[in-house]
């Protein structure tokens, strides 16, 4: 289908050429000389069109599995939404002696387990939400990237409920300290030293947390111990020792199937979009592109934890090789910039400034026109935006192009 092109012609009026004009050299004050400034100097317009062409996506895909769950830098707790989620812990071991003193050269076997302290530190949560809680289950020490929310609803139960502390609505720190009793895994032992938990959210309405996990940094989900060993005058001391997250994940149940002729961004394992880009040659190769905007229907309201969002980043190719082609990535202090928001529930269209991918093609005829669209961060959430591809009938994706024609830009 050839484009389809809805335009409007404007004029910038400006003082540019004016003043260019009075620096020129060419035009001094010389009342004899045969040519003067105004014959000279161009006329001080710009002639600027505005097209919006719905057909300049003339392929598209979407490619499932870039980033697993497991290695994602947040981990999202849900409760009352689409779905449920829930968070899962493995530590590494605790160690079998103790440093006994601050200069930690001498070491003594562990006596007796006093108390744990799980540590959580969180980075979002829904916003006008009231009060929450953190509930935290033992698990099996087996959990792994194979186990699936299914294996895990017999375990969520109040049998192996080990704490909950209240998070309230006024609360202004991001890090939380759970305390568990000494026997809160009494198979501590025969597990080797290795503990495991499961983190689920209560709250009286629709709510969602976004834990920081160890791809975030390391020393944000930990747990403490604190131990009795001999002291040097056979005399029990108090000590403690932390361990960190061996492994973390969120899991969850089937996500609602997307449409035959709509495409995903975002989710987890996350899922990338790649579009080739089909404007016309004089646009695209001869004109000066001054900016160019991505429009995407959602072709259902966008799917996710209620109050959540997702940033929908565009970045170009350097190659267009399929769901493993190079990307240009844009510098991430200009993430915010070059992608658009879409909220959780909504249906309006997103808008993505994608001018740093488009205008460079003018000059570079062997260039990709193809780009990629990932939600950022990848695979900490359950959000995906889903929009109607190349193929639907009605709400295709569409660029919004500003655009110098060549005569006027210099060609």
């Amino acid at each position: 289908m050839a484009p389809i092109w809805i335009s409007s012609r404007y004029t910038v009026r400006s003082l540019a050429w004016f003043s260019l004009c009075l620096l020129a050299t060419a035009c001094v004050e010389e009342l004899v000389a045969p040519g003067v400034c105004p014959e000279f100097c161009p006329p001080n317009r710009i002639e600027v069109v505005d097209t919006v062409i719905t057909a300049s996506i003339d392929r598209d895909s979407a490619y499932a599995g870039y980033i697993p769950t497991r290695y994602a830098a947040t981990m999202q707790l849900t409760t009352g939404g689409v779905v449920e989620s829930y968070g899962v812990l493995r530590y590494w071991p605790f160690d079998e002696e103790v440093y006994i003193d601050t200069s930690a050269s001498v070491l003594r076997p562990v006596l007796a387990v006093d108390s744990f302290q799980v540590h959580i530190n969180y980075d979002a949560r829904s916003p006008g939400t009231g009060d929450f809680e953190f509930v935290l289950f033992r698990l099996p020490v087996s959990v792994d990237s194979a186990t699936s929310y299914a294996d895990l609803q017999s375990v969520f139960t109040d049998s192996t409920e080990l704490a909950s502390v209240v998070v309230t609505s006024e609360a202004s720190e991001d890090s939380i300290a759970v305390t568990l009793a000494g026997d809160a895994f009494p198979t501590l032992e025969e597990d080797s030293a290795v503990a495991a938990i499961g983190i689920s959210i209560r709250s009286v309405e629709p709510a969602f947390v976004n834990l920081q996990t160890r791809d975030r940094s390391f020393h944000y989900l930990r747990i403490t111990r604190f131990v009795q060993v001999d002291s040097a005058d056979g005399q029990a001391a108090a000590r403690m020792d932390t361990t960190y997250s061996a492994f973390d994940t969120f899991v969850f149940p089937d996500m609602p199937a997307v449409g035959a002729t709509a495409l995903p961004i975002g989710g987890t394992p996350s899922i990338r979009t790649f579009l080739r880009v089909a404007l016309p040659s004089y646009i695209v190769d001869t004109s000066t592109v001054v900016r160019a905007t991505l429009l995407l229907v959602p072709s259902e309201p966008v799917v996710g934890a209620p109050g959540d969002t997702i940033r929908i980043v565009a970045e170009g190719l350097a190659a267009d090789i399929g769901p493993k082609s190079p990307i240009k990535q844009i510098p991430v202090d200009s993430i915010d910039f070059y992608s658009g928001l879409a909220f959780v529930g909504s249906s309006d269209t997103l808008r993505i400034d994608v001018t740093h991918i488009v205008a460079p093609w003018k000059n570079d005829s062997t260039a990709s026109r193809s780009l990629m669209l990932r939600a950022f961060l990848e695979a900490g959430t359950l959000g995906e935006f889903r929009f109607n591809s190349s193929m639907s009938v009605v709400g295709a994706p569409a660029l919004h192009v500003t655009y110098i024609p060549p005569s006027l830009s210099g060609n």
